[in-house]
């Protein structure tokens, strides 16, 4: 496994949809945090659900996992950077009714994004992301590897007089993979809750709070997935329906720092998160 850049801080098919069906796609609307300037201010993006309380350590083992039982946000660098990223359960928000003390976040990064468009998103049952993995497997996503996942042949616009047949009009949009490249990561808590998966980092303690600072990143778009690091709770969140978490993300680039630097933004991150503790 790859774990460079971090450092530890305390989808061809025959099927043609309309754009209808890409609500539960991969999307980032209300997570990007835009383009990232050194030494400006952490920029918050909260008011956000989360799927489930296992969805990230699920997508650990050998199965991998199902991107919709996250959430992706992205950034973007134009220049070598230095990111600190954190997340946060928060049961504040009127789509959460998960219990909170359930919902221990985790952060995979990943270089590159998914569909932009909305009638072209990306999803794990779309023919394409299907072909593209192996058999038995849950979904597409991976928490801890490189990753692709495909969108389905769309055409848009449809004609209005028959706008669920793909042959009448509109611009085709064909199947394509999008790829993800692994960066790092960063998990809530210890193997007690995110499993025994060799050579997954945990913070040591499971309390809500968790933060990663990823090192020397290139200039390109990136993709956060924030999801529930509790591979257990599987077993008891069934679904088809899953309960549903608050989380608050957020996101920093800093200067490129030294030795002494990085034993600073640990102290930091901890002091950080003994007062969100308290608070």
């Amino acid at each position: 496994m790859k774990y460079k850049n971090l450092f530890f801080s305390a989808f061809l098919g025959s099927a043609f949809v309309t754009c209808s069906t890409a609500s539960a796609h991969i999307g980032y609307s209300g997570r990007d945090f835009g383009t990232l300037v050194a030494n400006n201010s952490t920029i918050v993006r909260g008011n956000q659900t989360v799927s489930s309380s296992f969805g990230w350590a699920d997508a650990t083992d050998t199965d991998w996992g199902d991107s919709h039982r996250g959430r992706f946000y992205r950034f973007t660098l134009t220049s070598i950077s230095t990111v600190v990223i954190s997340a946060q359960r928060d049961n504040s928000g009127t789509a959460a009714n998960g219990i909170e003390s359930n919902f221990l976040p985790a952060i995979s990064l990943f270089k590159g994004l998914g569909h932009l468009t909305p009638f072209q998103g990306s999803h794990d049952s779309a023919v394409l992301s299907v072909a593209s993995r192996g058999s038995g497997t849950e979904g597409s996503f991976r928490a801890l590897e490189d990753w692709s996942i495909g969108n389905d042949p769309t055409y848009n616009p449809p004609n209005p007089l028959f706008p669920d047949d793909p042959l009448s009009g509109g611009i085709l949009y064909a199947a394509d993979l999008r790829f993800f490249e692994y960066v790092g990561h960063i998990a809530d808590g210890t193997s007690a809750n995110f499993g025994s998966v060799p050579g997954i980092l945990g913070d040591g303690s499971a309390d809500g709070y968790v933060t990663g600072t990823f090192v020397d990143l290139a200039p390109g778009d990136y993709s956060i997935f924030v999801g529930g690091a509790s591979y257990g709770r599987q077993v008891v969140e069934l679904g088809p329906t899953f309960p549903t978490y608050g989380v608050d993300v957020s996101v920093r680039a800093i200067p490129e720092p030294g030795v002494i630097g990085l034993i600073a933004l640990s102290l930091g991150a901890l002091a950080l998160r003994q007062r969100n503790r308290k608070g």
